[in-house]
């Protein structure tokens, strides 16, 4: 059982979501990953997101499974913020399946699950689907603390 190579709370993420494994869908999803993405990098290893958080002054960081359904439904969302924002913030995302050991540093309990860094350090945590502009909310309230800082 895949339980036994996962955290506990990843285990518990597979039966309670709701979301089916369908072969049919991911491969769909991955063709609409790659049109709905396009400014959206999935990150490939713990390394390169320490990397990301570095290098970037505001890090949004999608946290998603290709078998959970309200991830699907988030993607077109995330990708809208990250074309807003293009050039002030960095939009990834990070698939719990190849990397639960961010999942597990950052205590992701449910997906979708939007962590936003500034300076490196996580700013806000925003679970579930929301709309557009609860993403743009916070990703505002953070640019304009920058602003108001000297």
């Amino acid at each position: 059982m895949t339980c036994n190579i996962i955290p506990a709370t990843l285990c518990l993420l597979l039966l309670t979501c709701g979301c089916g494994r369908d072969a049919e869908d991911s491969s769909e999803t991955a063709t609409q990953s790659a049109d709905a993405g396009a400014r959206v990098s999935t990150i490939p290893s713990v390394a390169v997101f320490e990397q990301t958080l570095s290098d970037n002054h505001i890090v949004m960081v999608d946290f998603y499974a290709d078998w959970c359904g309200p991830c699907k439904v988030l993607k077109p969302i995330i990708s809208d913020v990250a074309a807003d924002f293009e050039g002030e913030v960095k939009v990834v995302a990070v698939d719990i399946d190849a990397l639960g050991a961010l999942a597990q540093q950052f205590n992701i309990q449910s997906i979708p699950t939007v962590n936003v860094f500034r300076l490196g350090k996580l700013e806000a945590s925003i679970v579930g689907v929301r709309t557009k502009s609860d993403y743009v909310d916070v990703i505002k309230s953070l640019l304009k603390m920058d602003a108001t800082q000297p």
